[in-house]
């Protein structure tokens, strides 16, 4: 089976959303990024800063010719004044967006990698193919979907919540691939999947997604499986009482997920993840606990206590140094 580059799975996305088939191959000299320090978005210690507010009547949010979403704020002449995923407030057109059933979060991206494989393949990259196949099983079902972002760019924790605040969906989903964990897997597959602590739609959706992710997960072979210390679903809080991510935080209001699928970090699991097939079939089963979210009452399963922690959850989600995709 042969192997996803960076490339090829960034070349993979463009197909996917525009429903083209990609035959094309990535040069063979592409060469993968060597083991870097694995990080997750710094939820955990980004202050909560007010939000602007968004636009009250009329489209408060768009999606440009660029394919960037953007939530508005009010009329700029002919175009709209909207803020951009690095947080900037600019003047942009592009076609409204009134109604969304599903808001799919590929987490990381830009300079901002997250976790990377011993063999080099990068979290943000893999995060944005499996949410473009989740998206396409979505649409297949009748289910309208968006995804925060739809390339390789940064994105604040704040725009991506301001999204959710935006359109306000049924769902939304933060895609991520976990690091860290290095102990045997008593359990399978160490798939997490965190929920808003206050919310029993929530730990419902989250509980469906977990069910279906690590179900398809499990049924791989040989595979020398690692977790952390609280794999399953779970709410885990901050100092102040509050979600202690900051995806999650600003999604309040909206039944939200959080997903840890597997571990990058863990070399057989990496090898499994690089293969277009799982790729695949990780979107259609996230996709999956959604549609039954959103159309039975099953509870899902797989909870877990509720924890509580202070520690910083890592680097990034901010605006600082961040640089802007073309509009």
């Amino acid at each position: 089976m042969r192997r996803a580059t960076p490339l090829a799975l960034l070349l993979a996305v463009g197909c996917l959303l525009a429903s083209c088939s990609d035959s094309r191959e990535p040069p063979s000299g592409n060469r993968l990024e060597p083991l870097a320090e694995p990080a997750v978005d710094g939820q955990g210690v980004e202050p909560v800063e007010p939000a602007p507010p968004l636009a009250e009547g009329g489209p408060r949010l768009i999606v440009s010719n660029k394919g960037v979403v953007l939530p508005v704020l009010g009329p700029a002449g002919d175009a709209f004044r909207v803020v951009t995923p690095c947080g900037n407030e600019v003047a942009a057109s592009g076609t409204p967006l009134t109604s969304i059933d599903v808001v799919i979060d590929p987490g990381h991206g830009g300079e901002e990698t997250g976790a990377v494989g011993p063999g080099g393949l990068r979290e943000k990259d893999l995060n944005l193919v499996v949410a473009a196949h989740a998206a396409r099983s979505l649409q297949a079902q009748d289910v309208s979907v968006l995804l925060t972002r739809r390339a390789d760019y940064r994105m604040t924790l704040a725009a991506r919540g301001l999204v959710v605040e935006a359109i306000r969906p049924k769902v939304f989903v933060s895609i991520h691939h976990n690091a860290g964990a290095t102990q045997p897997s008593p359990v399978g597959p160490g798939t997490e999947v965190y929920h808003q602590h206050a919310s029993a739609e929530s730990k419902r959706l989250s509980g469906l997604v977990y069910e279906d992710v690590k179900g398809y997960l499990a049924k791989a072979r040989n595979v020398a499986w690692v977790a952390a210390e609280r794999p399953g679903v779970v709410a885990r809080v901050g100092a102040s009482g509050n979600d202690y991510y900051g995806v999650l935080r600003r999604t309040q209001g909206t039944p939200a997920a959080l997903i840890e699928s597997a571990f990058i970090s863990n070399r057989a699991e990496e090898a499994l993840l690089q293969r277009r097939d799982v790729q695949k079939a990780e979107g259609e089963a996230i996709a999956r606990g959604i549609v039954r979210y959103l159309r039975s009452p099953e509870p899902g399963s797989g909870f877990v206590a509720p924890f509580s922690s202070s520690a910083p959850a890592g680097r990034g989600g901010g605006a600082k140094s961040c640089q802007d995709p073309t509009l």
